[in-house]
């Protein structure tokens, strides 16, 4: 972390995060908290190997999307919009406004990062847009040896969704931008980058790791015996009209859920707190019991995740 006021750097745990973001914590040396505007940020570490050019270009870099074929050439931003929700969207931006907007989709930057900020991207799409319930591939990407590297590093150029354009963070003629991840693996350096700065992509699925077959029987098993519980007590009064999830199912999923990621860092908990039972089909208990292991296994499996990637044959993308 580095303070914006006094400028100090140090190190710092996740509970110690956990506590920071509650305002329970403060710089060490001035007491300026994470109310304040100039707060203290995640920082790189001085000795990290990826502020070499060198070092970078040959380093492993990882990626999580639900995209079976990521990077696609042919990358479609419209794929899941449907020909309803299209028209409604040309209407309302005009067709022009709606074409620029699928321009600038396709003109995003490619972000790359550590593993566990692969991750992080995967927990944060479940619980912020709407991936609960998909199957997700990791990607271990090779760059592309003669791509250009800027100099030094930025601070992280996009919002909480990692969107920014690509002639912005590297303008011509450069391939590749490091910068301060701020949001998944804080204080890690992550990467923009151009399409061609990709070489070659080696990647897994989560539903095709190994299942724990006892936990699975057990996440059924409770979910089961909640479904002979009765609805649960309304929390709004009728009246208003407000839509409450009262299935003793569902509720018994969060539980679970929340027991599952306890150990986990406070951001990837929150976020699968957040996402995971939205998917549950009570007609599918178990699709939702092994998908809901599968994303877990990313961080407890995380050594066989590894494992596998490196066995994977090398698909060239540029």
């Amino acid at each position: 972390m580095r303070c914006g006021v006094c400028s100090l750097i140090f190190e710092v745990d996740w509970e110690w995060l956990r506590r920071w973001k509650e305002v329970q914590e403060a710089c060490p040396t001035c007491g300026t908290t994470s109310d304040s505007v100039l707060c203290a940020r995640p920082y790189i570490f001085p000795d990290d190997p990826a502020l070499d050019d060198g070092k970078l270009r040959a380093m492993s870099w990882f990626h999580t999307s639900t995209e079976k074929d990521w990077p696609s050439s042919d990358f479609d931003p419209t794929g899941d919009l449907t020909e309803e929700f299209q028209t409604r969207a040309k209407r309302m931006l005009r067709r022009s406004g709606f074409q620029s907007m699928v321009s600038q989709q396709k003109s995003r930057a490619l972000h790359l990062g550590t593993y566990e900020a692969s991750v992080y991207n995967a927990y944060r799409r479940i619980s912020d847009e709407g991936d609960e319930g998909k199957d997700f591939y990791v990607y271990r990407v090779e760059l592309n040896p003669e791509s250009e590297v800027r100099q030094s590093w930025v601070i992280d150029p996009g919002n909480v969704t990692g969107q920014v354009q690509v002639d912005k963070v590297c303008p011509e003629p450069i391939g590749i931008t490091r910068y301060v991840n701020f949001h998944e693996d804080p204080g890690s350096l992550s990467l923009a980058v151009r399409p061609q700065a990709v070489k070659a992509v080696q990647q897994v699925a989560a539903s095709s790791l190994d299942i724990d077959e006892d936990l699975l029987d057990s996440i059924i098993d409770r979910l089961r015996e909640a479904s002979h519980r009765p609805l649960l007590p309304r929390e709004w009064p009728e009246e208003m009209g407000i839509e409450e999830d009262r299935s003793p199912v569902s509720a018994e999923a969060r539980k679970t859920v929340k027991e599952l990621v306890a150990s986990f860092p406070v951001s990837l908990s929150d976020y699968f707190n957040r996402g995971a039972a939205r998917c549950l089909d009570q007609d599918r208990l178990e699709t939702w019991a092994r998908w809901t292991i599968s994303i877990l296994n990313l961080v407890n499996g995380h050594s066989e995740v590894l494992e596998q990637l490196r066995s994977q044959p090398r698909r060239l993308v540029y």
